[in-house]
């Protein structure tokens, strides 16, 4: 009896001791990960970039105060209690982004906005971004162009886009037109003709469609395709400025 019971003991500190194992080393990646989280916000700032997050100074998302965007994130107890923290919004408006920029907000997969209005991101960054929470994309004056916007298809929860004053085509518009939850899509002075819209009249989520003031005289949007769309998307605001003939 004595015997089986010194057995169980030994069963049960094995036991824990393994599970004690296993908890230090899952803690041991927590902690690296945070560590090359911070280190990630410490190389984005010197970059010229500012952060929104939970705990740090910075532009607070337009979205912020309204109940109808996204949710803000959160890193967890155990990312709190770490010194972790949700980064909600990374604004590089009018900086040089690198490749090395990319891969450090991908250490941010929670991220809810990103801008890069006036920046020098190009097709290949935009492609290499892995941050499948972004609900709010700005590429306004980037080096965008079609190529990169194909690789859009991926931010499955992006509900609002601007890239204006880029040279986007209606071969771009067929990526837009697969991103399932975008509301409002802002793209004036680009290259997108009847035929673009035509292709976003079966986009039910959109609120808000801004087009127009095209950089070709040859891309024409007409005043015709804008009731023709408008009669599918009833629920969407067709704001299109001077292009209309």
């Amino acid at each position: 009896m004595s015997k089986k019971r010194f057995s169980l003991r030994k069963f049960s500190l094995r036991t824990a001791l393994a599970a004690l194992t296993l908890l230090l080393a899952v803690l041991a990646i927590k902690v690296n990960a945070v560590h090359g989280r911070q280190a990630a916000l410490d190389s984005l700032r010197s970059a010229g970039a500012r952060i929104t997050g939970e705990n740090r100074l910075g532009p607070r998302p337009f979205w912020y105060d309204y109940p109808e965007m996204p949710r803000r994130p959160t890193v967890g107890i155990l990312g709190k209690w770490l010194g972790d923290e949700a980064c909600w919004g990374i604004d590089c408006r009018n900086i040089r982004v690198t490749t090395e920029m990319v891969d450090c907000i991908n250490r941010f997969p929670e991220v809810r906005s990103l801008d890069f209005s006036g920046s020098t991101l190009d097709d290949s960054a935009l492609q290499g971004l892995r941050t499948p929470n972004v609900h709010v994309l700005y590429l306004t004056d980037t080096n965008v162009t079609d190529a990169g916007i194909m690789g859009i298809r991926r931010f499955h929860n992006l509900e609002w886009l601007e890239l204006e004053n880029r040279p986007i085509t209606d071969e771009g518009m067929n990526a837009i037109c697969d991103l399932p939850k975008l509301k409002v899509l802002r793209g004036q002075n680009t290259h997108i003709t009847d035929l673009g819209l035509r292709r976003i009249s079966h986009m039910p989520s959109l609120t808000e469609v801004r087009l127009g003031g095209t950089l070709h005289q040859a891309a024409r949007i007409t005043e015709s395709c804008v009731l023709e769309v408008k009669n599918r998307v009833p629920n969407c605001t067709f704001i299109i400025t001077h292009s209309i003939h």
